[in-house]
């Protein structure tokens, strides 16, 4: 298991999403931190994915600095670390009120980002201004390419926004969509 140690840099919502021809199907899973520190003794970024229950018990936000131990997470999920074993927070900032984005503090509950539903948005703008913000969102879309060869899948990124739709530093992304047999939609 390997042993972590950083700052919280982003807290945002663990969303599994499944595509397939012009359906999806999204998940709420929990929660993805990523991590400012070292991870089995290397400095560097990394994403980790928490449940619900400790993410709200330890009201973890931006800035909060902790340590652990988690394990290697399965390659259909965004995050490069899962099951945290041992979570500890190190130090806490002041609990932050932002009145404007990119929005920082505790994250709301799940069914808040549900409730809200996500918006397409521009890597270029997660990458740019909103990867620290609660209401982002970068997950990996699962796709399923052939109805009849379900197990036949291809994997890609995608960011969303679930927060207010008058923000100002949101900047609608593209259309998505799966291609299926033979380059047919």
């Amino acid at each position: 298991m390997p042993l972590f140690s950083g700052r919280v840099v982003s807290i945002q919502p663990r969303v599994s999403l499944l595509r397939w021809l012009d359906d999806c199907a999204f998940g709420y899973i929990g929660y993805q931190i990523l991590v400012d520190g070292v991870i089995d003794g290397e400095r560097r970024e990394f994403w980790i994915g928490i449940d619900e229950a400790t993410a709200q018990g330890r009201r973890l936000q931006f800035g909060d600095s902790l340590k652990g131990k988690c394990e290697l997470a399965t390659p259909s999920e965004f995050v490069e670390f899962s099951e945290v074993a041992i979570l500890r927070v190190l130090a806490r900032v002041a609990r932050i009120g932002c009145k404007a984005p990119p929005w920082h503090g505790v994250p709301p509950p799940l069914t808040t980002y549900e409730e809200r539903g996500c918006r397409r948005l521009t890597l270029r703008a997660y990458d740019d201004k909103c990867q620290s913000c609660i209401w982002g969102a970068v997950m990996l879309a699962e796709m399923i390419l052939d109805r009849r060869k379900p197990l036949h899948r291809k994997y890609r990124d995608e960011t969303y926004c679930h927060g207010p739709p008058t923000c100002h530093l949101y900047h609608r992304g593209r259309s998505r969509r799966v291609t299926g047999k033979k380059g047919k939609i």
